[in-house]
């Protein structure tokens, strides 16, 4: 089983609006928290560490309609 580790961050604003990153996908969970930990000590992030995750993916072929379905369900949520 291959998987992935996909590293986003989202931020509601107080007027509705979201703003939702991706910072990038990664082959081990350990990167990717390598990586969130980087970016919590960045101007934009440092206020909102509650607004960053990891999905973890399970990736055999990953094609085109499989990240952008996973997109929009990030973006439903």
């Amino acid at each position: 089983m291959n998987k992935i580790y996909i590293l986003f961050h989202k931020h509601l604003f107080e007027c509705g609006h979201v703003d939702e990153k991706l910072i990038g996908s990664f082959f081990t969970k350990k990167k990717a928290l390598k990586v969130l930990n980087d970016y919590k000590n960045l101007e934009g992030f440092k206020d909102h560490l509650d607004g960053f995750y990891i999905q973890e993916v399970e990736i055999d072929e990953l094609n085109e309609k499989e990240l952008v379905d996973i997109m929009k369900e990030k973006r439903e949520h």
